[in-house]
């Protein structure tokens, strides 16, 4: 059993993350000290300026913690700041978690991570690339289970463009044109990207839980190479609603199930209204209890 007040863990902005760690009873700190947009524009205009202090962005309330494990997500972080947190915790085990594929945002590489961290990946292929510790069960935060309610969509896709977008497009008016009725939210993939017509407004994960609840399935474009379970994965297993997806690596996971999974190849997805009018058949708890918060946790700290 882990002791969540002997957990450190440090994660840029409110979302996902951050909310679901807070409601599960983890200590979790933003990485800096900013309140709004204009303060974010100048801090990474600061963090180009080697010249410049960028220790004055820092979050000092990590000093009032004595924790035993700290776990540090792969965004916006530096090797900078890495430094700084291994100087005031030295004989804590050190986590550096990529929950992005390596290359693919705003984040330092492998190579640049001081030693004495473990670094983690969710995904296979980045694991096997880059020698990085490989967890393979992601964790889900339970309490953001809703319950479900009687189907609006048939198909839900929320999330960055990350290249994705044309495609989407074109497999959402082929989904429209199968009589299948779709929910697709495409936001930018960061505040200052270049805007494009279709991008939309960025959901709370309030209500993009709400969604889910009243979909029929939810939808993953994985990125190039991408092999790792993901966010999107774990809703399908949680809710309890189908998933469709482009990572054909799922087959080889324990979140698979011929009735629950479609493999998405392009718009070849002729035979989607049938899979999708076929039973969902929950998985065993078992399997939940592997992809929960606490179990992912477990196999970081407890891991040598």
């Amino acid at each position: 059993m882990i002791n969540k007040n002997e957990i450190l863990q440090i994660t840029p902005g409110k979302g996902f993350l951050f909310n679901g760690s807070l409601m599960e009873g983890y200590k979790v700190y933003n990485p800096y000290v900013e309140h709004n947009l204009f303060q974010r524009v100048l801090r990474e205009i600061c963090f180009k300026c080697p010249f410049l202090p960028h220790k004055i962005w820092f979050n000092k309330d990590i000093y009032k913690e004595t924790p035993k494990y700290v776990i540090i997500s792969d965004p916006l972080i530096t090797v900078e700041y890495l430094q700084w947190v291994q100087s005031i915790f030295p004989g804590a085990q050190l986590n550096f978690l990529y929950g992005n594929m390596v290359g693919k945002a705003k984040h330092i590489f492998p190579s640049q991570v001081p030693k004495g961290w473990r670094i983690w990946t969710y995904d296979d292929y980045d694991s096997r690339k880059y020698g990085l510790r490989h967890f393979h069960e992601n964790g889900y935060f339970k309490l953001y289970v809703k319950p479900k309610e009687p189907p609006v969509y048939d198909v839900l896709f929320v999330g960055k463009d990350k290249g994705r977008g044309e495609y989407l497009l074109q497999l959402e008016k082929k989904l429209n044109g199968m009589g299948l009725r779709t929910k697709f939210v495409i936001v930018a993939d960061g505040k200052l990207s270049k805007r494009k017509a279709y991008y939309q407004k960025s959901m709370d994960y309030d209500d993009i839980t709400t969604l889910i609840a009243k979909s029929r399935s939810v939808l993953n474009i994985a990125l190039d190479n991408q092999q790792g379970i993901t966010m999107r994965d774990l809703e399908s297993l949680f809710f309890e609603v189908k998933l469709l997806t482009t990572n054909k690596n799922i087959v080889n996971t324990d979140i698979y199930f011929p009735n629950n999974v479609y493999i998405v190849d392009g718009l070849n997805i002729d035979d989607l209204p049938n899979f999708l009018d076929e039973k969902y058949v929950p998985r065993p708890q078992e399997v939940k209890d592997r992809h929960s918060y606490d179990h992912f946790i477990e196999v970081i700290i407890g891991s040598k």
